[in-house]
């Protein structure tokens, strides 16, 4: 294993161990249950994407391009379904009582639902471009834009807008990034120092209200469930699992009211020495599908403060994020032992183009 991922390993499982601390917060069987089932399914997740995949997609020498196949067809095949099965059907629409907009979103339980897999549709038929080197596959790319604008999924939207503009200038932010996670002790105070500048010369109140109603009152939703921790222990490893459906609107409010700021913590620098780690392969190796898989990891970090998507079984997108993540990792790891062995053809799977 590589150093980044050896890390990201360590720190997987010290947030699994507060995730069993958890534990001790909840109140009944059905909660140790429930927290227990979604400790297993990140262990799953983690265990597939990071050690089983990378590892036969080594022993059976695939590429990169056999597994992304394989999700470009099946979100198309899942969506065009969807779309038939919900064809002439009324309820094919969902009225959002919040903007009252009229959501399409096909056969599938939400409009945001729709509006995420159409997401997955964009980022595996560009990747697909680059490692199948045909344009046809982008074919698809106006179809899924168009259900992301019916489905009115406002975060699909913006996050797509903003991964393809990452993508398009790479080079310039990628080493912009890499030297701030570099040296994050000279930057990040700086930031918080911006933020706070910024926050102080605004009225707050009317901030938050409209960027509460931008978000259909998630701002309000949050608050409220911050609120329910009766103990300086319920912000140190968390409450438990909640009993609402509401928190499944931003994907760090789950991990810190189930695992607290402890918690939150170490799902944060997991996320950023993942990062680091694909950042700085791209600087010694770059590649469009590397690149791309970046900004898509991106992203999804930005898309998960309104939905809860950036590590779960519970979505395609999530896994094929962490599978991308783990078979880079491999890739590396042969890559260093190619070169130390003097080969000059790396058995590799992600091209470099």
């Amino acid at each position: 294993m590589t150093p980044h991922s050896r890390m990201t390993s360590l720190i997987f499982y010290l947030w699994v161990v507060v995730m069993c601390l958890g534990l001790t917060n909840s109140t009944s069987i059905s909660d140790i249950v429930s927290m227990g089932m979604t400790i297993f399914s990140y262990i799953m997740l983690f265990g597939f994407a990071i050690v089983l995949l990378p590892n036969y997609v080594r022993y059976k020498k695939m590429k990169y391009a056999e597994i992304v196949r394989v999700f470009y067809f099946a979100v198309l095949f899942s969506i065009g379904v969807s779309i038939l099965a919900g064809f002439g059907d009324p309820e094919s629409f969902h009225l959002d009582p919040y903007s009252l907009r009229n959501r399409y979103m096909a056969y599938f339980q939400h409009p945001n639902s729709l509006g995420l897999y159409a997401f997955l549709g964009i980022v595996v038929s560009i990747i697909m471009q680059s490692v199948g080197r045909s344009r046809l596959y982008l074919l698809t790319v106006p179809l899924y834009l168009t259900l992301i604008v019916m489905s009115g999924s406002r975060t699909a939207l913006y996050t797509v807008i903003a991964m393809l503009l990452i993508f398009m200038f790479k080079r310039i932010l990628y080493l912009g990034m890499l030297q701030m996670l570099k040296y994050p002790y000279v930057f990040f105070p700086l930031l918080a120092c911006l933020l706070f500048g910024i926050l102080a010369a605004v009225d707050r109140d009317t901030l938050l209200d409209t960027v509460d109603k931008a978000l259909s009152n998630r701002i309000t939703v949050w608050s409220d469930l911050l609120d329910r921790n009766e103990s300086l222990l319920h912000f140190i490893i968390g409450q438990g699992t909640l009993k609402t459906d509401e928190i499944m609107d931003n994907y760090y409010l789950v991990v810190m009211t189930s695992t607290g700021f402890l918690g939150l913590a170490m799902f944060v620098f997991m996320l950023m020495n993942t990062f680091y780690g694909l950042l700085k392969q791209f600087n010694e190796t770059p590649s469009k599908t590397l690149g791309m898989i970046i900004a898509m990891m991106v992203a999804l970090a930005l898309y998960s403060f309104t939905e809860s998507v950036m590590f779960t079984l519970g979505n395609a997108a999530s896994i094929f994020l962490w599978s991308s993540v783990g078979i880079c990792f491999q890739d590396v790891r042969i890559i260093r032992r190619t070169q130390e062995s003097g080969r000059t053809q790396p058995p590799y799977a992600i091209t470099v183009t």
